[in-house]
């Protein structure tokens, strides 16, 4: 739960439980490569803020989309690569959100909006660090 200005703030999401995988001996072998495309189906977000509701719709960014933004949030700074965090949420919510009561939805309007509103928004961009594989395998 956010708070801001004293009033209570929180975050839902349309977005349905992930279901725990059958074990690998159980599993069938895929053969439609388009289960392992991106899902473009949009999804929900419900934002609270000033005792209202603010509707946000929204799709997951598929793998290129991602590291687009990782790649967009980095800076050539005295020899080194620097990442910017901010940028790549700036980035991935600019490419996320498709319906917004905000018009025109631009990184300049993500930055002027309130801490409490973004800290909603940002719950639903992935992390920009990947598990490992074997972290992965053992889920």
């Amino acid at each position: 739960m956010v708070t801001s200005s004293e009033q209570s703030e929180n975050v839902t999401s349309s977005e349905s439980a992930v279901t725990e995988e059958p074990k690998s001996e159980e599993m069938e072998v895929g053969t439609d490569a388009s289960e392992l495309m991106a899902s473009a189906v949009t999804k929900s977000l419900e934002v609270f803020h000033n005792n209202k509701i603010w509707k946000f719709e929204y799709r997951d960014l598929n793998w290129s989309e991602k590291y687009q933004c990782i790649d967009n949030s980095q800076d050539w700074v005295n020899g080194e690569f620097s990442f910017s965090l901010s940028k790549y949420y700036l980035n991935a919510l600019e490419m996320m959100i498709v319906e917004s009561p905000i018009r025109p939805l631009t990184s300049t309007t993500i930055g002027n909006l309130d801490t409490s509103v973004v800290a909603q928004l940002i719950t639903v961009v992935p992390p920009p660090a990947d598990e490992s594989p074997a972290a992965i395998k053992k889920a």
